[in-house]
């Protein structure tokens, strides 16, 4: 897996709901993300599964602001951590952007 270190590149997301910018790193699965992208995201349908998996990370390892050291020690943290990972907005806990090391594999 390559670990980006320079990390400026990765999507800003600012609460529709806040304006706010607090991000936070969840595990799943290459399984999940595909019944995801699948669903359609006005439906609530299979978002309601990411949403459940992203407040009990915030419950457990907490949120950072971005342009942060914490930032960038939470996203080396969960790169060293999961083969698969998403960012997400701590406020709303949409996903931001998804991370994984499989892909182009089947």
């Amino acid at each position: 897996m390559i670990i980006p270190l320079y990390i400026k590149g990765l999507p800003i997301h600012g609460c529709s709901e806040t304006g706010e910018r607090k991000v936070g790193f969840c595990r799943f699965d290459n399984f999940a993300v595909q019944n995801l992208s699948a669903a359609d995201p006005t439906s609530g349908e299979g978002w309601s599964e990411f949403r459940r998996m992203a407040k009990a990370d915030a419950a457990k390892n907490g949120l950072v602001i971005e342009d942060t050291v914490e930032f960038k020690r939470a996203f080396l943290r969960a790169s060293l951590s999961y083969r698969s990972f998403a960012a997400y907005c701590g406020l709303c806990f949409r996903p931001i952007t998804f991370f994984s090391s499989e892909v182009g594999q089947d």
